[in-house]
C-alpha cells in the first residue's frame, strides 16, 4: 500500500456558483478583483460626471476654438454666459 501524500496548507472550496466564483477570485487574486471594482467605480463616476455635464449646457464657454453666430431668437441666446463682453 502507499501512502496517501500529505496535503500540506489548508483547502478552501468554493461553491459552484456566481457567488462562489466571485468568492474565490477574491481568494485567489485580490490585486485583480480590487482593481477591477475600482475601475467599473471611475467608470460610473465619469458617467454621472459627462451626464451632470451635458444636463448644465456644459458646453457654453466664453472661449472657444471656433467662433459661432448665435441670433437674438435662438432660445440658446439667453443662456450665453456673456454675450457683450464690454472689459477685459
Amino acid at each position: 500500500m502507499t501512502p496517501e501524500p500529505q496535503i500540506i496548507g489548508h483547502h478552501i472550496k468554493f461553491a459552484n456558483t456566481l457567488i462562489g466564483t466571485f468568492k474565490k477570485a477574491c481568494w485567489h487574486i485580490p490585486e485583480i478583483v480590487g482593481a477591477t471594482a475600482l475601475a467599473l467605480v471611475g467608470i460610473g463616476m465619469a458617467g454621472i460626471g459627462l451626464y451632470n455635464y451635458d444636463k448644465n449646457d456644459g458646453d457654453n464657454r466664453e472661449y472657444k476654438w471656433v467662433y459661432t453666430v448665435v441670433r437674438s431668437t435662438d432660445p440658446r441666446a439667453c443662456k450665453l454666459k456673456n454675450p457683450v463682453y464690454t472689459q477685459y
